[in-house]
């Protein structure tokens, strides 16, 4: 019994002794008699105690002994006992094992996964993965691969080299009940498989093809846990681009499209890594797809839209790129149900407030890069949308940032305004470029100039370029150009030819 457990039964008790033999109460035959008993259970337990100390210094001397002589033990015969039905054996073995694996860290990774590589370890777990019954034993095992997949390349290697692949995958076709068993088994063989992916050299075009439809299956069902679903589609995700080249009949892709509507559903998963991922293998299908994929993403273009103002960095950078993705794919009209849906206000709202640090430079690149693949792949009445609605103010404050990232792009899209406003001035018959005003009022020709003597040789030329082709009279005179002809400098019309 409990200590404490032990004095809660005897306090009271205890009082009560005491006030009996206070009272006198033992000097009669009935008080010697339950002095004699009460003395009788305090030796009981008293004996129970020192029983009790006493097996527990046995059962830690015969772990010592156990851990020590299972240290010495060969993986081979570890292995064994964990497929025991002795549950001591089982423990023990699994504890040994685990210890050995898991010492295989970033630190240490090489040198303790050799030496499971030189035991055979890993072909033997892998043959426990492909061959036993017991949903236990194969959880461990997977648990034990991705471990060492994780940290190790060389291991990584070594366990591919088992053909692991394909009871993976049959663990994942057949493995489809509710059970805890099932589901643990599931989520780890699918870990294993992404890590496989992710390290290892290309898989063979019809193995790739099988691991695309088992995982498209897994994505396709209704009730998969949120862990499951992030990891089946990062090894999606991963595993799509080996079949690039190669799918002639276009087999993958009508397998993604079979699972299309349902990654457009986890768009609003209450998980930010299954919306993530969501987004990165309808990105991949929006690019080698064609007008019908992205028809069917504008449908949820009010989710994609609040992934775009979402205050998590990850889903509204994810967001911004499948935004520049549709518009990278040059269709006027899906460009045209972006600015009529206000995407562009989003974006607005972006590079006017920003954030803190990192996540504010994140911003205003997403923000920039839309709005330039917008200027390169739209229509003239969208190119001059996008110099009206206010972005040239905001552009011209961005290339106050100390982020090279940051001012690249936005000197590249206040060039694609400014060929915008070249266009229109021919078509209308202007006598100027209208938005060359716009960007003066704005103050961005005195900070292009700026960029222009005191920015690095890069900026420098883009600068100087860009003012050559739209403001020609404010091109400064560099002091290193004092002493060479005007024709001998780096210089060109053209701000998109300077890499």
């Amino acid at each position: 019994m409990h200590p404490a457990a032990l004095w809660r039964f005897w306090r009271w008790r205890g009082v009560l002794v005491v006030l009996l033999a206070a009272t006198g109460a033992f000097s009669s035959p009935f008080g010697a008699f339950l002095m004699c008993l009460i003395r009788w259970l305090v030796t009981v337990v008293a004996v129970l105690a020192a029983l009790a100390v006493l097996v527990f210094l046995l059962l830690r001397a015969a772990s010592f002994v156990c851990t020590r002589s299972l240290r010495c033990t060969p993986i081979r015969k570890l292995l064994d006992h964990m497929r025991s039905e002795n549950s001591w054996w089982y423990v023990c073995a699994t504890t040994e094992i685990s210890r050995r694996i898991f010492s295989v860290s970033k630190d240490a990774g090489d040198a303790a996964a050799q030496s499971l590589i030189d035991a055979e370890a890993i072909p033997t777990l892998v043959g426990l993965l492909s061959t036993s019954d017991d949903l236990h034993l194969v959880f461990r095992v997977a648990s034990f691969l991705v471990y060492m997949a994780r940290y190790s390349a060389a291991a990584c290697e070594a366990i591919l080299e088992t053909g692991v692949i394909e009871p993976l995958l049959e663990r994942l076709r057949s493995a489809m009940d509710d059970t805890y068993a099932q589901i643990a088994v599931r989520q780890n063989c699918s870990a294993l498989l992404a890590f496989l992916l992710s390290s290892g050299p290309p898989l063979p075009l019809w193995l790739a093809m099988e691991c695309v439809r088992v995982l498209a299956m897994l994505v396709q069902a209704d009730d998969q846990g949120s862990d499951l679903l992030q990891i089946a589609m990062l090894s999606l995700y991963t595993i799509l681009p080996a079949t690039e080249g190669h799918d002639t009949d276009g087999e993958v892709m009508q397998l993604i499209s079979g699972v299309y509507r349902r990654l457009l559903q986890l768009l609003a998963h209450d998980e930010c890594c299954v919306q993530v991922f969501a987004l990165k293998v309808i990105q991949w299908t929006i690019e080698r797809g064609d007008s019908h994929h992205v028809a069917v993403l504008l449908e949820h273009s009010a989710q994609l839209k609040a992934m775009m103002s979402s205050a998590n960095s990850i889903i509204w950078a994810g967001a911004y790129s499948t935004v520049a993705t549709i518009v990278d794919t040059g269709a006027h009209d899906a460009i045209q149900s972006l600015i009529d849906g206000g995407f562009l206000a989003v974006v607005a709202e972006r590079l006017a407030g920003g954030g803190d640090g990192e996540r504010e430079e994140t911003t205003k690149i997403g923000g920039a890069l839309v709005l330039h693949k917008i200027l390169a792949n739209g229509s003239q009445t969208q190119g001059e949308y996008v110099a009206e609605c206010g972005c040239i103010d905001l552009l011209c404050g961005v290339l106050d940032s100390d982020n090279p990232a940051e001012v690249r792009l936005a000197l590249m899209t206040l060039d694609g305004i400014l060929r915008v406003g070249e266009q229109k001035q021919a078509a209308d018959g202007l006598a100027n470029n209208p938005y060359c005003d716009l960007v003066h009022q704005a103050g961005g020709v005195a900070k292009v100039q700026h960029l222009a003597l005191h920015g690095t040789q890069e900026f420098s030329q883009r600068c100087v370029a860009l003012l050559q082709a739209y403001f020609p009279q404010f091109v400064p005179e560099r002091p290193e150009d004092r002493d060479t002809d005007e024709g001998s400098s780096v210089r060109g019309s053209d701000i998109s030819d300077i890499e």
